[in-house]
């Protein structure tokens, strides 16, 4: 059990990746703290947690918000005492391109994708040093490597904030290591999960999957659950500023 006496706070935790996370990590013994903008989400993915065997507390928070954020890392206290690990899933994309992104797309993007992340790393770093140490996982995407043409258009404010979190993962390794905390990103390729409006049953989205996977399949959000795992776990403990893509082989093109 890897995660025994650990208590880990997940963003986005009401669906996809940051859901699975939560059963994830709950399984391999840790405690973890459900945020979604949803309540209700958060509160039906803990109650999945619970129901599993585990341990698991929810609270709503826009990430936007760093009162909701002190809010969440009060609630994570006052339920488990400490907070070890971070991560990060919390996320937000308009199909928008350059000449049709609008302020309240371009804002919503880069206020939850990266505004988001940074207010989290704020209010909860502190917490994870006052536990001695602990582990944090950022989800990027595969865009903050390649171009990802959706038809005859990118979407380059999605594109930009995924950058973004790369390049803040990579500059706070150097400042959190003193500190005995490892920061890590994933980057996401095509996953099965709806996020974006996207249709995993559709004939387009299955041709777009044959076309940049090797593996000729979407993922699934168990599969990035297993790579935050990893990352937050001491089997990867030498590990730090790094982006580990899990794209079924798609930097291969």
């Amino acid at each position: 059990m890897r995660f025994t006496d650990t208590v880990t706070v997940i963003t986005g935790a009401g669906a996809g990746m940051g859901r699975a996370a939560a059963l994830r990590l709950a399984a391999e013994g840790g405690k973890v703290m459900c945020l979604d903008l949803s309540a209700k989400t958060a509160a039906e993915t803990a109650d999945l947690v619970r129901a599993a065997g585990g341990v698991a507390e929810s609270i709503a928070c826009d990430v936007r918000d760093r009162a909701a954020i002190v809010a969440a890392r009060d609630h994570a206290i006052k339920s488990f005492g400490a907070v070890h690990n971070l991560v990060n899933s919390a996320g937000a994309l308009t199909m928008q391109g350059l000449a049709d992104t609008d302020d309240a797309g371009w804002n919503l993007v880069m206020d939850v994708n990266v505004k988001g992340v940074f207010l989290m790393l704020q209010v909860f770093v502190p917490e994870i040093e006052r536990a001695g140490g602990g582990s944090i996982v950022n989800i990027t995407s595969i865009e903050a490597e390649v171009v990802v043409a959706s038809g005859e258009n990118t979407q380059p404010h999605y594109a930009c904030s995924k950058g973004a979190v790369k390049t803040m993962t990579r500059t706070l390794a150097h400042d959190l290591g003193r500190k005995n905390i490892r920061i890590n990103a994933i980057a996401p390729g095509l996953i099965a999960t709806g996020f974006g409006g996207s249709n995993p049953g559709s004939e387009r989205y299955q041709q777009y999957v044959h076309q940049h996977s090797a593996l000729r399949r979407a993922g699934q959000a168990e599969e990035i659950a297993g790579a935050i795992a990893f990352l937050l776990s001491k089997d990867a403990s030498y590990i730090t500023g790094a982006q580990l893509p899990v794209d079924g082989g798609w930097l291969i093109y």
